[in-house]
């Protein structure tokens, strides 16, 4: 745009057009810009609104910046938290709150810049360029180049550019250029949760356990070169994706380009991901605003009051912000009250003076309770954290859910003082003792953090071994504790797993001979082998509702449920069955069983000839076969058998 209007230097650009004209208290320093935003956006827009080709608020988060693009790896109130300091003016001092830089330099594609000058007389900077985690065009495949600052000011040289530096190799760099080209192209409005609904269950679809430590999809991730991302941490890097409340985008964007070669795909599931808060918000503002545009990341708002038209997040209308119009004839205070007004049970006020949005803490009073905390005013509207007095309600809906498991628990508290942070304690009810834990990980293994483990002997483990699989598994390394893995022998493939004991009892089995369980397959064989006497009901990702006689309801994980259709030994979930589940083994044992028969080098030819698999699927079996010691290369396209069973 500097370069159109005949402006020399990003900061004069700025100054001339892209500054509020509004009178602020507040001096922005000569020489510093951002490269990824503006403040007072809305008003910017407004006052250029007849200058020719000026864009509007909503094109500029959509094409000028990578705002829209990567909302969905934060939450409602995030997006709304990060949209309201840009389009507010500087010198708000409710919204002066600090954001990290998404744009750190100026990316440029030679080839790109070589099509602008040919089509248009001069280059531009694409903004796709700029995502993170893009290293590479993704309409080119060349490696972009960045632009270097000038000495001492905020201007970016463009004629003096070097090589980005890639983390992969190209073939992986350029396939994650193109899903975040993708999120660019086709801004997606869904927040941080619904991203990790489709992640979980894409992980499902495609045979990964969506349970840690992931050991599936981190070999996964190792195998096409995406692990290198993660630097050496690939386990950590994925629980965080899946359950902290802080994530890194880029580790997100890099899994979700792993599991989604056709970027096309995620956007197909993301726009089914759900309304969000949509019916909601069309029956809030009703009473006090005009809606002037489609509902959407940005939505334009004509306030009933005043007659000011102004842009706004829909989720920050519904968090208690108003028209900046009316908001300006109103104090900070009784600002910020009206927005905790929003919170919980809507019973939050300030006490004493408000000290900003930034990293300052504020006293918040909750009257229903009357307890007076310090915090971030900024954690509170948009983080939505409430008062500590809510813990009562808020572990009985943790006991709602560890019902569902297991009767014998009971949730009592939790390790920190804390709210809502770190792990709960759980009394087990029959030897009377308490643990803490983290609630997710008990759900699925919910047993006895202690009196399990004490009494745990290896004699009684094989014994509870023998009662889930009769002879088909054998114990070859014994019992030590829970987090040390056992080495079971497959009878059936005549190979060795090693197996954490927990996951053993709660469905994992052979990793060759294991498949994945589909959810109309597991429905099937629960009403054949219980003669229709029992149902089950996908409740979770991976995890299914399923009624016993007595009308009492369990969530199990679909390992299990297969586990207890097969044991030899009575079941406490089917207590009644007619007969056990027959399942046709998984490709990759019927390739290494038709294999150890030969008893002989074989090459690809042969397995896709008498096995009748095409070329693709031979390809990756062999791959997960030698990357996992069944079978070893002898050379290009020869392979043997490399004996893994123990000789009993």
């Amino acid at each position: 745009m500097a370069e159109c209007n005949g402006v020399s230097g990003i900061c004069k650009f700025q100054s001339d057009f892209l500054s509020s004209r509004k009178e602020t208290s507040k001096k922005v320093p000569v020489g510093t810009v951002r490269l990824d935003y503006i403040r007072g956006l809305d008003h910017v827009c407004k006052e250029n609104g007849a200058t020719t080709s000026f864009p509007d608020v909503d094109f500029v988060f959509r094409r000028m910046s990578v705002l829209y693009a990567l909302f969905p790896f934060d939450s409602y109130g995030k997006q709304a938290m990060r949209s309201q300091v840009i389009l507010r003016d500087a010198d708000n001092i409710l919204y002066d709150i600090p954001l990290n830089s998404e744009v750190s330099e100026i990316k440029l594609c030679p080839q790109c810049m070589e099509e602008d000058k040919l089509n248009h007389g001069f280059f531009y900077c694409h903004t796709w360029h700029q995502m993170p985690e893009t290293r590479m065009c993704a309409r080119h495949g060349v490696v972009l180049q960045a632009a270097q600052r000038k000495h001492k000011l905020a201007d970016v040289d463009l004629k003096q550019v070097v090589p980005v530096q890639l983390l992969a190799d190209p073939e992986t760099e350029w396939e994650l250029s193109k899903f975040t080209k993708a999120l660019y192209d086709k801004p997606l409005f869904i927040d941080l949760k619904s991203v990790r609904t489709i992640l979980q269950r894409r992980m499902e679809n495609l045979g990964y356990s969506g349970e840690s430590p992931y050991d599936e999809l981190a070999k996964g991730l190792r195998q096409s070169g995406y692990a290198v991302f993660f630097q050496e941490q690939t386990g950590r890097g994925i629980r965080r994706m899946l359950a902290s409340s802080w994530i890194h985008k880029e580790n997100l964007l890099r899994a979700l380009s792993f599991l989604f070669p056709e970027p096309e795909v995620f956007v197909r599931e993301a726009e089914t991901a759900g309304e969000g808060f949509r019916d909601d918000f069309y029956q809030y503002i009703k009473e006090n605003f005009h809606l002037l545009s489609p509902f959407g990341q940005t939505v334009f708002m004509e306030c009933k009051i005043c007659g000011n038209q102004f842009h706004i997040h829909p989720y920050a209308i519904m968090s208690g912000c108003g028209c900046p119009e009316c908001d300006g004839r109103l104090s900070l205070e009784e600002i910020v009250n009206r927005q905790l007004s929003h919170l919980g049970d809507g019973e939050y006020e300030l006490e004493g003076r408000f000290c900003g949005y930034g990293n300052r803490q504020s006293k918040i009073r909750h009257k229903t309770c009357g307890v007076v905390r310090k915090i971030r005013p900024a954690d509170a509207v948009w983080c939505r954290r409430e008062c500590g007095c809510t813990m009562e309600a808020d572990l009985s809906r943790k006991q709602e859910k560890v019902d569902r498991y297991s009767r014998n628990f009971k949730v009592i508290g939790y390790e920190s003082k804390k709210w809502g942070n770190g792990k709960v304690m759980i009394l087990h009810e029959e030897c009377g003792q308490t643990f803490a834990t983290d609630l997710v990980n008990f759900l699925k293994f919910p047993y006895c953090r202690k009196c399990r483990q004490r009494n745990l002997s290896p004699q009684l483990f094989e014994k509870r071994v023998k009662d889930l699989v009769g002879d088909e598994y054998v114990v070859k390394t014994p019992f030590v504790n829970q987090d040390t893995k056992i080495t079971f022998w497959h009878k059936t493939c005549g190979t060795c797993t090693d197996i954490l004991p927990v996951e053993f009892q709660n469905g994992k089995r052979c990793d060759l001979c294991s498949t994945v369980i589909r959810q109309e397959e597991l429905q099937q064989l629960v009403l054949e082998c219980t003669g229709g006497k029992y149902h089950v009901a996908p409740k979770e990702i991976s995890r299914y509702e399923i009624q016993g006689l007595d009308g009492t309801t369990m969530v199990k994980d679909s390992r299990f449920l297969i586990q207890e259709l097969s044991r030899p030994t009575p079941s406490m979930v089917f207590r009644h069955r007619i007969k056990k589940p027959e399942r046709a083994i998984g490709k990759k044992a019927e390739v290494y069983l038709w294999a150890k028969e030969k008893g002989r080098q074989f090459s690809c030819m042969e397995v896709k000839q008498e096995l009748q698999m095409g070329d693709t699927q031979v390809h990756n079996i062999l791959s997960w076969l030698k990357k996992n010691g069944y079978i070893r290369r002898v050379r290009y396209g020869l392979y043997e058998v490399s004996y893994r069973d123990i000789d009993l």
